[in-house]
């Protein structure tokens, strides 16, 4: 088991965040002195306002950071015994899952963006020792960051670490099969062969082709966010991972979890993350496409589930 704290890579730099902030000041002293004739002397009441402004959005851009560092700083502190975490103090927390949706929306010429973030609370608990749930999860977000992400979760609710959430990633499935698909026309034939087994979904292609430009292999969630390009060609192999290698917690501040703080850390861990994330249980489906030159392309396409383990 490993204990990963989310990275808040949508932050930009501190040094980025204090010049929008100077930016932020300049333009309330134009609305301000907007009000009133030219030329207007900027007296010391004025510069006290702007200087508030400036402090309290440059405060406030400081405790969003500061909360996101509590995860590092969790990390830092709890300890793995046997298959339970141990913190550094008792604490009272809730189990359930977290449910978090990424969507967008138009409302008259403009698109919007909107994040709906629930902990759906199913039990609850007191201590210094959390048992995690490995249970089923599923992550499906685009590039976008249009999507949803469930999990079994973990929100801790006294002590220094309130307000965060313990997320369970587990590696474990009862998932085992091999199998073949077919494409053929006008003598043109070709065959993907793949199993799932450690968490991995693998194959190789093979072709037999005369006109025919090759086969692309795509792989799709059942939410239809995102589909990903698993290989191209005539003759080749191809691999994917559904699941993580070892079973995972990644902890973050519950209120500021986003759907691209998710994408931007797993991601990194999965090939073309700006294509979008595709991981955990759940319904997939495998597409083949076999690429014929003044004719209609050549379909097939296979659905597949992943089970979760036994906790």
């Amino acid at each position: 088991m490993r204990v990963v704290p989310l990275s808040p890579k949508f932050f930009p730099r501190f040094s980025t965040l204090a010049a929008l902030a100077l930016l932020f000041s300049a333009v309330l002293l134009k609305l301000y002195l907007s009000h009133f004739e030219q030329p207007v002397n900027v007296g010391s009441v004025d510069r006290l306002l702007i200087g508030a402004a400036f402090l309290i959005l440059t405060a406030a851009i400081g405790w969003i950071i500061s909360q996101s560092r509590r995860a590092f700083s969790f990390v830092g502190t709890v300890s793995v015994s046997g298959n339970s975490l141990v913190l550094s103090e008792k604490v009272e927390y809730e189990t359930g899952r977290l449910l978090i949706e990424g969507r967008s929306y138009y409302l008259g010429k403009g698109r919007h963006y909107q994040i709906e973030r629930r902990f759906v609370k199913s039990s609850s608990g007191k201590g210094s020792e959390i048992v995690p749930i490995w249970d089923e999860f599923f992550v499906e977000i685009n590039g976008d960051g249009i999507g949803y992400f469930n999990a079994p979760a973990v929100l801790i609710k006294t002590g220094k670490y309130s307000g965060l959430a313990l997320i369970f990633l587990t590696s474990r499935s009862e998932t085992r099969f091999r199998d073949t698909m077919h494409l053929e026309i006008n003598g043109e034939e070709a065959t993907v062969e793949y199993h799932f087994d450690g968490g991995v979904l693998r194959g190789v292609v093979h072709s037999w082709l005369s006109k025919a430009r090759g086969i692309r292999l795509y792989i799709s969630g059942g939410g239809g966010e995102v589909k990903k390009k698993l290989g191209g060609g005539r003759e080749f192999e191809f691999s994917y991972r559904l699941l993580p290698e070892e079973d995972t917690v990644l902890v973050a501040p519950f209120r500021f979890i986003t759907p691209m703080m998710i994408l931007g850390n797993l991601g990194g861990f999965l090939p073309s993350p700006r294509e979008g994330l595709l991981f955990g249980h759940g319904t997939y489906e495998l597409k083949a496409v076999l690429n014929v030159p003044f004719g209609r392309d050549v379909v097939e396409k296979v659905t597949f589930r992943i089970e979760a383990g036994k906790n």
